[in-house]
């Protein structure tokens, strides 16, 4: 709260002041009370009300409140719904939930973390190895996505034993 507080008061921009304001009095009040419609309207375009929705979520999120961090986070896609960190945050907040999941690779295909999360959903789905050869061939063929993310991909897959699967990465 004081943290919050402080960069409340140094800030130049008015927005930042006043998700900084926001913020203090969420954790002044532990959350009570806390009002989806009053973060949203704080914004003054559709970026402003994204990033205080988010803000709002993660605060939830903190406090255990999954269901009401997860409806934050959907409001907040309203106004951005390509935003991949928004769609990252809704994937875990559902575990992978099935509708979050295909809404976030359909509107990120390229974002890798939420590729990594598709494939581990897939796995506890009981997906078998020509499933994920095929999710490999595809990635690898499309170049996709960077080094970094087709050695996590492949390191994963080998350790589930995938090797096929590992090697087309």
């Amino acid at each position: 709260e004081r943290k919050a507080r402080a960069m409340a008061q140094a800030a130049t921009s008015p927005f930042v002041a006043r998700i900084e304001a926001m913020t203090a009095d969420w954790y002044a009040s532990r959350g009570v009370g806390d009002d989806l419609a009053r973060w949203e309207e704080a914004g003054r375009n559709s970026l402003e009300k994204a990033e205080l929705l988010k803000r709002l979520a993660l605060m939830r999120a903190r406090e255990a409140r999954g269901d009401d961090a997860l409806a934050a986070v959907e409001a907040a896609l309203k106004h951005a719904p390509e935003a991949a960190m928004l769609h990252r945050i809704a994937v875990a907040l559902t575990a992978g939930g099935d509708d979050v999941m295909d809404r976030a690779r359909a509107k990120c295909p390229r974002d890798p973390e939420i590729w990594l999360a598709w494939l581990l959903s897939h796995a506890e789905k009981g997906r078998d190895a020509a499933w994920f050869e095929a999710a490999a061939k595809a990635a690898a063929e499309g170049a996709q996505f960077s080094v970094e993310t087709t050695v996590r991909a492949g390191d994963w897959m080998l350790r589930k034993g995938f090797v096929q699967a590992a090697s087309l990465l």
